[in-house]
Formats: C-alpha cells, sequence, structure tokens
C-alpha cells in the first residue's frame, strides 16, 4: 500500500490564501465600511454553519512544465482554522481553491469598497473591491463577487496594473438543508506575463507576493524544490460530504 503523504498546497495568491493574517496585519487594516461590515458578516454568518466537514476531490492541473494525472484527494475543515489535505503520493491543490473562511477573503487589501455587480453576473450580486501596493510599483486590484441569495462567494479575480492574472469561479451546490459549499473551482492564473510587463525579471519579489512562498515538492529535498509556476488552471470537483461529524483531533495532527 501506498504511503499516505500530506498534498502538497500551492499558494497561487499570497492576498487570498488560506493562511489567515497575522494580529499585526489585522490591526493595522482600516475599518471596513459599514456595507463591506455588513456583507462580511452575512458570509461569516453562511459559513458558521459548517463546524467540520470532509469533502474527496478530484484534481486537474494544467501547468507548463509540471505534470500531473488527475488526482483524488481528502480534504478536512475544521472550525475555526484547521485543515487537513491528505493523498496518495504527491500531489498539488491551488490551496486557495478550496479554502473559504470568509475572513481570509480581504487579505490585507486597502481601500475596500462595496460595488454594484456587472451587467450579466447571472444573480443578485455585489463585489467586494479592495487593492494593495505592491513592490516594483506594482498595484494589485482584487474584485470578490458575492451571491446575497446563499451568502457565497462565486468568484475573485485580481489584476495587476489592469491585466487580469488570477480568477476564481466557483459553482455551489446546496450540500445540507441551508448549507451551501463548492461543487467545482475553476482557478486560472498568468502571473508572469504582468510582472514581465511591469518591469521584468528584477520584480521576482513582486511575484512572490502573488503566488505565496515557494514551498518543496513531496519527497523532493528542499533545496532542489522547483519554482512554483506562474502559469496555468487548475479545476477542482468535489463530492460526497460529510458535513457537521465531529472530526477527530488527530485528523489534523502534523507528522513530526
Amino acid at each position: 500500500m501506498s504511503r499516505r503523504l500530506p498534498a502538497l498546497a500551492l499558494l497561487l495568491a499570497g492576498t487570498l490564501s488560506a493562511s489567515g493574517q497575522d494580529p499585526e496585519t489585522a490591526a493595522s487594516q482600516p475599518a471596513l465600511s459599514p456595507a463591506v461590515s455588513r456583507v462580511l458578516d452575512s458570509l461569516r454568518s453562511q459559513f458558521a454553519r459548517v463546524e467540520d466537514y470532509q469533502v474527496q476531490l478530484r484534481v486537474t492541473l494544467d501547468f507548463p512544465r509540471l505534470r500531473m494525472r488527475p488526482k483524488r484527494m481528502t480534504f478536512s475543515f475544521r472550525q475555526p482554522d484547521q485543515i487537513s489535505l491528505k493523498a496518495r503520493g504527491f500531489a498539488i491543490v491551488p490551496r486557495n481553491g478550496i479554502f473559504m473562511s470568509p475572513d481570509t477573503l480581504l487579505g490585507n487589501l486597502q481601500n475596500v469598497e462595496l460595488v454594484s455587480a456587472p451587467a450579466g453576473a447571472g444573480c443578485p450580486c455585489l463585489v467586494i473591491r479592495g487593492e494593495k501596493e505592491m513592490a516594483g510599483d506594482l498595484r494589485l486590484v482584487t474584485e470578490i463577487t458575492v451571491d446575497t441569495t446563499r451568502w457565497v462567494v462565486r468568484d475573485i479575480r485580481t489584476r495587476v496594473d489592469g491585466e487580469e492574472v488570477l480568477r476564481v469561479a466557483i459553482d455551489h451546490g446546496e450540500s445540507a438543508p441551508g448549507i451551501f459549499l463548492p461543487t467545482e473551482t475553476r482557478v486560472k492564473f498568468n502571473i508572469g506575463a504582468a510582472l514581465m510587463r511591469a518591469g521584468g525579471r528584477h520584480n521576482r519579489g513582486a511575484g512572490r507576493e502573488l503566488t505565496g512562498p515557494d514551498l518543496p515538492q513531496a519527497g523532493m529535498p528542499p533545496d532542489r524544490s522547483p519554482e512554483i509556476p506562474r502559469a496555468g488552471e487548475a479545476v477542482i470537483t468535489f463530492s460526497k460530504y460529510r458535513i457537521n461529524t465531529g472530526l477527530p483531533d488527530a485528523l489534523f495532527e502534523k507528522n513530526p
């Protein structure tokens, strides 16, 4: 039997990753407007219905220079921020495609505002927009589309100097009465092109702000870990949800 290894969580967007904020960063952010706070509170209320869940994932990747056959894995979550991702052998999954805590959505964005959804959104939606100044005089703008009927996030788009570098599109289903969880997530990103247009190779530090830190592959020594790909697409499908079953502590304990 193959040894079960933790799947490698690939951080595609540092500002939208599942890692959350440290207390100093959170304390330094300006207060949100009442309108944005109301939307965030509604998202929190929906998310609070889930004490824990476990789901089967199927992940397909299309990354240059990176090949991984469609992979099945098990993702577990327990409030407030415990996660476990298990697979047989080596696997990669876009972390911001599976974690949904509303308090991680705004990251360290500034000038956060609420705007109307664009025409053709296909739902009664609102958009939360925020920005961030990055290294190399780059300006990042993130727009989060919120379905105000189900109070879930349908779409996340991040642009750098006007060029879209990341999009996360999320379909939801009613996985339990009154609880809406993802059924499919599509993650597309093209970070390298934006950095080259904005000043090229000397702005690698800004690229790391978007992608998060490079992480070693399972089974490879850290000094040989490859650079995280900066363009590609991933599709994650979710099935066999188990919701509010009381997941055990041992599931979230890290191996020494």
